[in-house]
């Protein structure tokens, strides 16, 4: 058989055994049981706060959860496309910068309303505190996504891990968030953002390690 002849052969093969829907089912599920353990694992060293009907809680968790959700669901979007050894293609990319999104528009809404009080977001220890809460209830869920990474052929590794770390700190801040009573936008946009790069930093750090072939 020619080269050529044999690489289209392989191609039109490989095209027809996409798993990205598989990948994609498969990941929702993982998430969903190891977000159950992240949840127990918050019960049991945190408290949720008394005032959890305050509506001043419920917009400020409104704001977290829809941000941390967010930003998890388009990252989940990228997620099936890194596990396979397929080169990087326009939708692909698309789907990358768009998990960006939520950030962005938070900051945006931050900066754009002049009323915003910077104060709590200047309160350093408590934010440390939020990202290190936030990083531990995220660990089952990203734990979770490494073992799947590890079935499939991801090549370009520390964005594998970087995009698990998004997905496993979006699902972790709605959990985390029961027990945060601060509902300033400026804190939410700092803080929160920080923990949910933080995350996504360490598992592209880690994920060369762990996800290796």
């Amino acid at each position: 058989m020619k080269t050529q002849a044999l690489i289209n052969f392989l191609c039109k093969n490989h095209a027809q055994t996409s798993t990205a829907a598989p990948i994609r089912t498969g990941t929702l599920t993982a998430v969903l049981v190891s977000s159950s353990i992240g949840l127990l694992i918050f019960l049991y060293g945190w408290q949720i706060v008394d005032d959890i009907t305050a509506p001043p809680f419920v917009t400020g968790y409104a704001l977290k959860a829809t941000f941390g959700l967010a930003t998890a669901l388009l990252a989940m979007r990228a997620w099936p496309a890194l596990l396979n050894s397929n080169l990087p293609s326009k939708a692909e990319a698309v789907r990358l910068a768009l998990i960006g999104l939520p950030v962005a528009l938070m900051l945006f809404g931050v900066f754009a309303v002049s009323q915003v009080t910077w104060g709590p977001a200047l309160s350093w220890r408590n934010g440390i505190a939020c990202v290190a809460s936030i990083l531990l209830i995220s660990l089952p869920i990203w734990a979770v996504l490494i073992w799947q990474g590890r079935q499939g052929l991801p090549t370009r590794l520390r964005l594998t891990g970087f995009v698990g770390g998004l997905v496993a700190s979006g699902f972790g801040v709605p959990i985390f968030a029961l027990s945060c009573a601060e509902t300033s936008p400026a804190y939410i946009a700092v803080w929160y953002g920080v923990a949910v790069v933080a995350t996504g930093t360490l598992g592209a750090m880690s994920a060369p390690r762990l996800l290796r072939w």
